[in-house]
């Protein structure tokens, strides 16, 4: 079983064990028909059931499964190789010298970055079931209908609305029975398209999948596939995170060269590259260690990976990091366009982001401005810290919390946010009393430099919002406004949580454990101890 089969398998089951009954299921709005859309005198039965045929079954018991194919995008081609035991699978590509891998075992997902950091995924996105090989399989979902067919391509129109997934349409060919495309209709549409199709052992897939997604495409060509290789069972299994950062021997907190910037809130850290001091953003919501792109050059850093588009330098390789007492040796950086002032004497020319932060348990202490490492495998939580159970699928931490009279499962809590709340649309569409209108509400725009610049968002207030255990009234948030492109990268997501809101508590990110934890400091009670207006 291939690791695109591993996943829609799993998912397939967990959907037809858990899901509701259709016919209680509320009717999803209409979305616009297919171009040619006719109506049909098949069953949704009958394509099923040729989709299964021409599908196919192994001509013999299947113990294990390897595959190596490439992808191509416009940043270049990365090889890959998978291989699968039962439902355990491990998934590598390598594209010039940088190797990511993930995969699942006995359950548990998992992935491990350039800098070689294992993570423990929760599975939030739902949307991977469209891996591919089985996607057809959710045809078979309570709650599938069959729309009609088309003409081009000459198909049938199968709707699928999973419970926790993007509603999504699968065109099987009306003559082989096999997937041509599917779209998925998430905050901007996802389309694949398969073709070059092959029976190895009785099993039929497509060697090629086109992805469109927005205003970018990639390529999967599927190069071998075999069946029944021996494969060491220890080959699937988690690999072992590599100890990025290094605390001195005997060493278990240290302090960090940090400061609270006047104004603007945020926590800038001193690092030094090769005898240079450098101060960078202590981000949380980015998903790796950024380093501005001329700085790069100037410290003759080595590049490593793939160029971009226009040739420019995208990943560099640092010999060593010093951070006060830590260390970090061969780190890997993404290089971008990073210039910020985030007070009137400090330039700031790189972001700290999930790399740094998973390899120790940091404390920020806004109140008296400082920032405190500890060794994870030594690290208790102080007396009446308040746990917060943290999701790490994108390298960013999301937290549960309770907004108005909804719950948002997945918030990012982002030190590199200056607002208190910042809420996605689609949230805010689903649990807001109306919408944001410029007729009506104030509007303002947020800048993130590496998401495609300015975002415009509406003020908007809400009644409560409860975190860490205590309950804040009347909190002026904002709601992202007519920005698809911006929230698709998003759309797991149902907001940002920033400084203005973690200024009422020191602050612990215990990454390794996938928690955080919050105490409340000196601002937050001198708020619950100030007397309130007569009304």
């Amino acid at each position: 079983m291939s690791a695109t089969f591993c996943v829609i398998a799993l998912l397939v089951a967990a959907f037809e064990a858990f899901a509701p009954d259709a016919s209680a299921a509320a009717e999803p709005s209409p979305l616009p028909s297919p171009p040619g859309f006719m109506k049909t005198t098949t069953s949704l039965t009958d394509v099923v059931a040729a989709a299964d045929k021409a599908f196919g079954h192994p001509q013999q018991p299947v113990h294990s499964t390897t595959e190596t194919f490439t992808v191509t995008s416009k940043s270049g081609t990365a090889l890959g190789t998978m291989q699968s035991i039962g439902n355990d699978y491990t998934v590598t590509t390598t594209q010039s010298d940088m190797t990511l891998r993930y995969g699942a075992y006995q359950g548990q997902r998992w992935e491990q970055n350039y800098n070689g950091e294992t993570t423990l995924i929760k599975g939030i996105h739902q949307e991977a079931y469209a891996n591919f090989g089985l996607l057809w399989r959710i045809a078979r979902l309570p709650g599938a209908r069959l729309l009609g067919e088309v003409a081009v391509p000459s198909s049938y129109v199968v709707e699928v609305t999973p419970e926790d997934g993007p509603r999504t349409w699968l065109f099987f060919d009306k003559t082989s029975g096999l997937l041509d495309q599917a779209v998925e209709f998430g905050s901007v549409p996802y389309r694949m398209e398969f073709t070059r199709y092959q029976s190895v052992d009785g099993v039929t897939l497509a060697n090629h999948v086109h992805f469109i997604y927005s205003s970018s495409a990639t390529d999967e060509d599927l190069t071998s596939r075999r069946y029944n290789d021996a494969i060491a069972p220890e080959a699937l299994q988690i690999p072992k995170s590599r100890t990025l950062v290094e605390f001195p021997a005997s060493v278990s907190s240290t302090r960090l060269p940090a400061h609270i910037a006047q104004g603007s809130g945020r926590v800038v850290i001193r690092i030094t590259i090769a005898g240079r001091g450098l101060d960078l953003l202590l981000d949380s919501g980015s998903s790796g260690i950024v380093l501005d792109r001329t700085v790069a050059s100037e410290l003759g850093l080595t590049p490593v990976g793939h160029l971009g588009p226009d040739n420019e330098q995208l990943h560099a390789m640092v010999p060593e990091i010093d951070i006060g007492q830590l260390r970090m040796h061969n780190a890997i950086v993404e290089t971008a366009d990073v210039e910020d002032y985030p007070d009137e004497t400090t330039k700031v020319v790189g972001l700290l982001g999930y790399d740094f932060i998973k390899g120790a348990v940091l404390k920020i202490d806004y109140v008296h401005g400082t920032v405190d490492a500890y060794d994870p495998s030594s690290f208790v939580a102080p007396p009446g810290a308040q746990p917060i159970e943290a999701t790490l699928d994108d390298y960013v931490p999301m937290v549960a919390c309770v907004v108005g009279n909804a719950t948002a499962q997945n918030v990012i809590v982002d030190t590199g946010s200056y607002d208190m709340l910042l809420v996605f649309s689609h949230f805010a569409n689903a649990h807001f009393n109306g919408t944001p209108d410029p007729n009506k509400n104030v509007f303002a725009r947020r800048f993130f430099p590496l998401m495609g610049g300015y975002v415009p968002v509406a003020q908007y207030y809400i009644g409560s919002v409860q975190f860490g255990g205590f309950t804040f009234g009347d909190v002026l948030a904002y709601v992202t406004y007519h920005v698809p492109e911006f929230e698709m990268s998003q759309e797991d997501s149902d907001g940002i949580m920033g400084q203005s809101f973690l200024l009422y508590f020191d602050v612990y990110f215990d990454y390794p454990h996938r928690l955080l934890y919050v105490t409340p400091n000196q601002t937050l009670n001198n708020v619950l101890q100030t007397p309130k207006p007569a009304k």
